[in-house]
């Protein structure tokens, strides 16, 4: 054979090795993507690390847009999500969110198996152990070599142990994932995500209302909006192993209405597979003042980009206002950092280091009375401020613009 054939027929060869390995760690990789983000949380991570390293340079189409993180005792960090958001009907979920809420309920101890679940089956490495059961209503499920295996009551993780236990003898080490790709029919459950003290799946009963099944989470947090609870009804389940629903009918509830009014119209019965969603409330891209001020409200930061011209453009000052003990609340309702400022300086002489520069959602407080004690403001006077804030922004509806 001529050598130059020789030579070319090795690197052919070689051409399609690399090829291959390409493909292969391509797949790797997401097939790894897949098994952590919905698989078994315990191995995924360091699954994924190794694929990093095989793959470092497959280019931008490869890179996870956000990293979620869950240890073995179901810590969970989401690192870098961005604006990345799901669109469900008319509501807007945040993944961070969506993705919580999602992996709390695939890996909570609470969410158990049942009967008419979907489940979706996979063996690492092995493309032909792939397969998609139902549980039967005697609660057990019928897999490749291994045959009938009890479900019911177990953790898709827990089943995932017993499977990849009885295929030893015939896969060697094998890595096994369990998703719920839909919940069966016959339970009666619902789905509650977003700003609630605990968020997963939750039995429900006949006549049980929006209200007793958040107060059974533990409440809202701090960052809620529980005047605008939307109800997603009729889409896609929402253990679905993908960062997407469908499409169904939205139910918005005024929940402040049933606690403050007692409008029990609100208290909206609920559904099997309904999915209860509480908002976080952002601040509005605007400044807010109020106190001893003309015209407190909100007003836009390029028009007050520091306290002096928002002072102006609010009309000034009441003749009752102590300027020299005015405040700035900044950061999250929950995690406010409070600026002190005297404008009195600012004013009489021309100290433009009290002038503070103001960012979007800040709240400018202006008091009667001179302000000495930090701590009894936060206390006392704060929490009456952000509920003022928050019931104008909410009330106006136009991101609090007048």
């Amino acid at each position: 054979m001529k050598p130059q054939k020789i030579i070319f027929l090795f690197s052919f060869l070689m051409f399609s090795i690399i090829l291959c390995n390409a493909q292969e760690s391509e797949e790797h990789y997401r097939e790894a993507v897949k098994f952590y983000l919905w698989g078994d949380f315990k191995q995924s991570l360091s699954e994924l690390n190794k694929v990093l390293e095989i793959v470092p340079g497959f280019g931008k189409a490869y890179r996870l847009k956000e990293v979620i993180l869950m240890d073995g005792q179901g810590s969970l960090t989401v690192i870098d999500t961005g604006e990345l958001s799901v669109e469900v009907g008319e509501v807007t979920i945040p993944i961070e969110s969506l993705a919580r809420g999602l992996l709390a309920l695939e890996s909570s101890a609470e969410y158990t198996l049942g009967a008419d679940d979907v489940l979706e089956i996979s063996v690492w490495g092995c493309e032909e152990l792939t397969k998609e059961v139902i549980v039967r209503p005697d609660g057990r499920i019928s897999f490749l070599l291994v045959g009938d295996v009890p479900a019911r009551g177990l953790t898709p993780t827990l089943l995932a142990e017993v499977i990849a236990e009885k295929l030893t003898p015939y896969v060697k080490k094998p890595k096994v994932t369990v998703i719920v790709k839909k919940v069966g029919t016959a339970r009666k459950e619902v789905f509650v995500l977003g700003e609630v003290k605990s968020q997963g799946g939750q039995e429900i009963t006949e006549g049980m209302g929006v209200l007793e099944i958040l107060s059974r989470v533990g409440g809202f947090t701090e960052n809620a909006v529980s005047s605008s609870v939307k109800i997603l009804r009729g889409g896609a389940n929402p253990l679905a192993g993908e960062i997407s629903i469908r499409s169904g009918q939205v139910i918005s509830v005024n929940l402040d209405d049933v606690i403050i009014k007692g409008d029990l119209s609100q208290n909206v019965m609920l559904q099997p597979r309904d999915i209860v969603y509480v908002p976080k409330a952002t601040r509005p891209k605007g400044v807010f003042i109020l106190g001893e001020i003309s015209k407190p409200g909100m007003y836009k930061l390029e028009e007050a980009p520091n306290l002096l011209e928002l002072v102006t453009i609010a009309g000034g000052f009441t003749k009752e206002a102590t300027l020299s003990s005015t405040k700035v609340i900044r950061g999250e309702p929950g995690k406010p950092i409070v600026l002190s400022s005297n404008l009195n300086k600012v004013i009489s002489r021309a100290d433009m280091s009290e002038n503070l520069v103001l960012q979007s959602g800040d709240i400018v407080y202006v008091p009667r009375f001179f302000l000495a004690n930090l701590n009894y403001f936060i206390s006392q006077i704060l929490p009456s401020i952000q509920f003022v804030y928050y019931t104008y922004y909410l009330t106006k509806g136009i991101m609090g613009i007048p």
